[in-house]
Formats: structure tokens, sequence, C-alpha cells
């Protein structure tokens, strides 16, 4: 595994998260499929994925904004397998209003 981690909001302003960085800061509309998914995609080419980093992504938002990022993952890191290129590792942190803390969740079972 990568030594560096990448932990990023999906959404600003949807719930406090213990991250200063989002992938959105505003949607204005949650109905545009590619524009979200396009939006993901800038965002995914923009890190530094080259050395398989961990990226841990909090999840509170919308579903399609999540959606949308996971197209966008599997477009943009699914290809670095057939680059020869290891794939970075993607966990999924949703909140847990019982434990009021992030429960983690690995993404297609890379962990």
């Amino acid at each position: 595994m990568g030594t560096e981690t990448i932990e990023v909001g999906l959404c600003a302003g949807r719930h406090e998260m213990p991250v200063k960085d989002f992938i959105w800061q505003k949607i204005d509309d949650p109905m545009d499929f590619q524009g979200l998914e396009n939006h993901a995609k800038e965002w995914l080419k923009s890190q530094d994925l080259s050395d398989q980093p961990t990226v841990k992504v909090y999840v509170t938002g919308l579903t399609v904004a999540l959606t949308s990022f996971l197209n966008a993952w599997e477009q943009v890191v699914g290809t670095m397998d057939f680059e020869g290129m290891r794939r970075p590792y993607l966990w999924l942190l949703h909140y847990d209003r019982n434990t009021d803390t992030y429960q983690q969740q690995n993404w297609l079972g890379w962990s």
C-alpha cells in the first residue's frame, strides 16, 4: 500500500466532516449526471495517484454525486491496472449516527 493518504469529503456544506477539502464545493444541478462525472474525473486527474495512495472519501452528501464519483473512479483508476501501475485503494467513509463516528467500507474489495 502506498504511504500517502488522500482524505476528502464528497460534498461541502452537507454535514460536519473531519476534512477541509471536498470533491464538490457546490452542485448546481444534481440531475446533470454527465457534468458530475466529468467534474469527478477532473478531480481525480488532478490528484497524484501514481504511488498507489489510499483515497478516503467521506460520502455524506448526494447519492448522485457518489455514483458519479464511483463511475469516474472506475474510468480513471480502472485503466491504471493496464498501464503497469498499481491501483490505489479506495475507502468510503459513512457516518454512523449511533456512534457519532465514520465507518469505512472498501470499494471492490481492494484493501
